[in-house]
């Protein structure tokens, strides 16, 4: 009567292989896996970044007068709020109703004020470092006639 099974050798082999297939999954899932954490993260501050951006631009493009009382911070005045920018060293404050923090780290901020009236802020310039990459916020603010009778209505 002969038997029917594998050798010790042929065991050996498939296990050898078996070991091999599962290494090479766990490998490849590792990989998998940090790619997505680093996607994850990369996206987040990007989302951080296009949420800043999208309110600052929100906030310029309604403001009526934009003024500073130093150098890291403005001041974005409309007809109902004042809005309160806080460029800090390791993030951005957004201050009205409600408070917002940006992650995002400013690296240089410059001011142009208007040369009647040198409260009034007329450019504004901000360099934000995030991932080794420098992201730029250019804005331009033109006060006009419309703008200063509105601002003198606004005082009575």
């Amino acid at each position: 009567m002969k038997l029917k099974g594998f050798t010790l050798l042929e065991a050996m082999i498939s296990i050898l292989l078996s070991t091999l297939l599962v290494g090479f999954t766990f490998t490849i899932y590792k990989n998998f896996n940090q790619y997505y954490l680093i996607y994850n993260a990369q996206t987040n501050r990007l989302n951080s970044l296009l949420q800043f951006k999208q309110q600052f631009n929100k906030d310029w493009n309604k403001a009526l007068t934009i003024t500073s009382n130093s150098d890291k911070t403005i001041i974005l005045a409309t007809e109902n709020q004042k809005i309160t920018y806080y460029f800090n060293d390791s993030s951005i404050t957004r201050f009205s109703d409600i408070e917002q923090n940006y992650k995002l780290i400013p690296k240089s901020i410059e001011l142009e004020k208007q040369k009647k009236n040198k409260d009034k802020i007329t450019f504004f310039l901000l360099k934000i470092e995030k991932n080794q990459q420098e992201f730029i916020f250019l804005h331009h603010k033109q006060y006009g006639v419309v703008d200063f009778v509105r601002n003198k209505t606004h005082q009575f």
